[in-house]
């Protein structure tokens, strides 16, 4: 369906498929599946037949999402032990940190960002983030859904001296680095 109607967006299609397949897939589902489908527009071709380019350079732009452990089923004296993952990438080198926090807020990414940033002794020139949580971008979007940073997340990368930009699902040649799947991973 994407190859015929690319400007598709993939909360449109996840509601689509929902529909069809009643039952089948839930609301918690939806954050992966946009994943998945960011991931597929940034492996297609162009019309042209050229493969989508993203320019990284060295020490440049970390990009930064977060991940819920909560599958992997852990449990702390025998009750689950529900976290989120907190995964910040540098997209020239993919150097990775994670910090393990207990909601995807605006404090644990302060936490999580805070962790990258000394452990890699290194500020960034750009800091990026997708538009999916309440933690950097303000709740309501304009008329075509865009949705503006919010002043505390302003704040924040202010503070560390980092450009704020937003990773925008449709766009493929803005596909979260830190969202994709890697044989490395340093945590703390």
């Amino acid at each position: 369906m994407l190859r015929e109607a690319p400007e598709l967006e993939a909360k449109a299609l996840f509601e689509w498929l929902s529909e069809q397949h009643g039952g089948s897939y839930d609301e918690g589902q939806l954050r992966t599946f946009q994943r998945h489908v960011r991931r597929w527009r940034a492996l297609v071709r162009t019309g042209e037949g050229s493969l989508l380019s993203q320019e990284h350079r060295p020490g440049v732009r970390m990009e930064t999402d977060f991940t819920c452990l909560n599958s992997l089923g852990m449990t702390v004296g025998g009750e689950p032990f529900d976290q989120w993952l907190c995964h910040s990438v540098l997209t020239y080198s993919n150097w990775q940190w994670g910090t393990l926090c207990l909601s995807e807020s605006l404090l644990a990414l302060r936490k999580g960002l805070q962790a990258a940033l000394v452990q890699l002794g290194h500020v960034p020139v750009e800091h990026w983030t997708d538009n999916t949580t309440a933690a950097t971008h303000e709740l309501s979007g304009d008329e075509q859904g865009r949705r503006g940073f919010n002043g505390s997340y302003l704040k924040l990368v202010e503070h560390f001296g980092v450009a704020p930009h937003t990773i925008t699902g449709p766009n493929p040649t803005r596909t979260a680095t830190s969202s994709r799947p890697t044989g490395r991973s340093n945590g703390d």
